[in-house]
């Protein structure tokens, strides 16, 4: 297989680029384009919808048919009607299957097997229906809960709740009305920081990790939900304990080979949380695809002279090592690279928004400004991204602020989109 047969197609052009900086005949096909589209060869803007729009759009097949006469496909997420619809076209999809994604993504049904089968620390937990009367016994049990529907991004799917707070039962009655008698996994809320940590695990179930960083959220000129990831702080991981480092080691390991039986390979992302009091590091949750972080990460340790995790997951889906990194290795050091990135996202109620910034000041040196295409933006998603080696987190928290406050919002129709 050559790297010019392979298209990764994707909403956004910055998941692809850590990839694109190793192997340049790679193809990208995006639904926006950004600030790094600038005269670059192989990569096709199609329409502005989503990855299923953009692969059934006919500009979109005739650009992949046009550029390899046996076309392997990559995607950001897989899904059912993605697989269905390049293999109408003919079109291979190297993806692990989207049925065994979602599975790998029912955050139930891996506490329960990873607490059953492995010894991977989590916080103690209850599966329950969420309207049952002993729910709020489990939750004043813990005083402060975590709860989890089953499937969704943190923040959209998960929400504390602190008994001790005097609106505890007003709190509890707006959960009951939004949760009905969904099946929810009760959790101890545990005071500490959240990391991810970015991993592949290979056909013959070795896992390779690396990239520790801690999740920055709910910085409210940023983003508009509480919950939501607007960064990673990958030096961070640098200041905790050697002997957490090793849990965190040893759980990454035990999550590769939960995922290698499985049958799953390629890209995963863990969350976990690491205590301030005892500085345990608990297991929260698996993403069985490629996590949002992976792309700067591959490009900072290419720069360090090691193989990404990034590029070796397109190795692993392509059963082959390519020429252009055959000559590197895996670093497999949580704390592999230092640097931070920080997104904006669309603050603007829950309509499409167009929005343009007046922000003219020059950027300081050692700063990578990425603009999102935003004439037709959903609600939380990403405006722009700013990267350094060279800031502190703060300094580039602070600078995303200022550049956010010149964000100027207006509404545009909204079409179907699914």
């Amino acid at each position: 297989m050559r790297t010019s047969d392979i298209f990764y197609i994707t909403i956004e052009l910055e998941r692809a680029w850590g990839l694109k900086e190793v192997f340049p005949k790679m193809h990208i096909v995006s639904a926006k384009s950004n600030s790094l589209y600038k005269n670059q060869k192989n990569i096709f803007i199609g329409a502005n919808k989503n990855t299923y729009e953009l692969l059934k759009d006919h500009k979109t097949q005739e650009y992949i048919n046009e550029n390899s006469k046996r076309p392997k496909l990559i995607f950001f997420k897989p899904t059912k009607k993605l697989e269905i619809l390049a293999e109408s076209l003919g079109f291979e999809v190297l993806n692990p299957s989207s049925q065994l994604n979602r599975k790998l993504e029912d955050k139930h049904r891996n506490y329960l097997n990873l607490r059953d089968n492995s010894k991977v620390p989590q916080p103690k937990s209850a599966i329950v229906n969420f309207d049952e009367d002993y729910v709020q016994k489990i939750i004043k049990e813990f005083s402060k809960a975590v709860i989890q529907k089953n499937f969704g991004h943190t923040g959209n799917s998960t929400y504390i709740i602190d008994s001790s707070k005097e609106s505890f039962n007003e709190d509890l009655g707006a959960l009951k009305i939004n949760l009905g008698s969904r099946r929810v996994k009760i959790s101890e809320f545990i005071q500490g920081d959240t990391f991810t940590l970015n991993a592949v695990v290979d056909r013959e179930g070795n896992t390779y990790f690396g990239g520790l960083s801690k999740q920055i959220t709910g910085v409210s000129e940023l983003t508009k939900l509480k919950g939501a990831t607007i960064g990673n702080d990958w030096n961070a991981g640098h200041e905790l304990e050697q002997a957490t480092l090793k849990q965190i080691e040893l759980m990454v390991v035990e999550v590769g080979k939960y995922l290698h039986v499985h049958d799953f390979f390629g890209m995963f992302g863990i969350d976990l949380m690491v205590s301030h009091k005892t500085k345990q590091a608990y297991f929260i949750e698996i993403n069985a695809r490629q996590p949002l972080s992976a792309s700067y990460h591959n490009q900072l340790s290419h720069k360090n002279n090691f193989k990404g995790l990034l590029t070796k997951h397109l190795e692993v889906l392509a059963q082959q090592e390519f020429e252009e990194a055959k000559s590197l290795e895996v670093n497999n050091d949580l704390n592999d690279i230092s640097g931070v990135q920080i997104f904006t996202r669309n603050l603007y109620s829950k309509q499409l928004s167009k929005i343009s910034n007046s922000y003219s000041k020059e950027l300081p040196n050692g700063i990578i400004l990425l603009e999102q295409d935003c004439e037709s933006l959903p609600f939380n998603e990403e405006i722009r991204r700013l990267q350094s080696t060279k800031f502190e987190l703060e300094k580039l928290v602070n600078l995303a602020k200022e550049i956010a406050s010149e964000d100027e919002y207006s509404t545009v129709p909204n079409p179907s989109r699914s």
